[in-house]
């Protein structure tokens, strides 16, 4: 057991080294489908409008982003920092392709809630988008969702959410724009 414990240590240890004390060669996407994710790597500003509810005012804050290929540029792994209701907030976001069932994949966990939502989708070549889709649950209920990443250039994207509001009736409750820190 003590042996897996500092063998556990000496691997957090060695991940934890500042990008600039890793020698690895700089990773790339593994499939063309993996290749569309590419063009979120780097560093972004991040502007939010949250919406609390159908017909509400919404909050918009701004914030940064960074993004880069993990495992192998078979994920994009995304962190968020920016604030929501007047306090800091923190998301952080993993995208890839499931070569297996031939879909995207969207992983997001955040620091307001204790949970992780799971979507899948697919690509629309013609608006350069990608809906996921799923349930989360959520007080006891699952509850549809729906996030639509749309690719405008190499130099922002954006990335909107939808959720049950009055009447079970999805509204926009989510809209993060992502603008290239030069």
């Amino acid at each position: 057991m003590r042996s897996c414990l500092g063998l556990l240590g000496l691997l957090l240890v060695s991940c934890a080294a500042p990008p600039e004390e890793r020698t690895a060669a700089p990773i790339r996407p593994v499939t063309p489908e993996h290749g569309l994710l590419d063009a979120m790597t780097g560093e972004w500003t991040c502007t939010t409008t949250s919406w609390p509810w159908t017909g509400l005012e919404p909050e918009i804050t701004t914030g940064t982003a960074s993004s880069a290929w993990v495992l192998d540029g078979r994920f994009v792994a995304q962190t968020i920092a920016t604030t929501r209701s007047g306090e800091p907030f923190a998301a952080i976001l993993y995208l890839g392709y499931d070569e297996g069932a031939q879909q995207y994949s969207l992983a997001l966990m955040d620091s307001r809630e204790s949970l992780t939502t799971f979507l899948f989708g697919g690509h629309d070549a013609d608006s350069n988008t990608i809906t996921f889709e799923g349930t989360v649950k959520r007080a006891g209920l699952d509850r549809p969702t729906k996030v639509v990443l749309t690719l405008q250039s190499g130099d922002s994207y954006t990335l909107e959410s939808w959720q049950p509001g009055a009447y079970e009736i999805p509204f926009k409750n989510l809209e993060w724009v992502f603008r290239r820190q030069p």
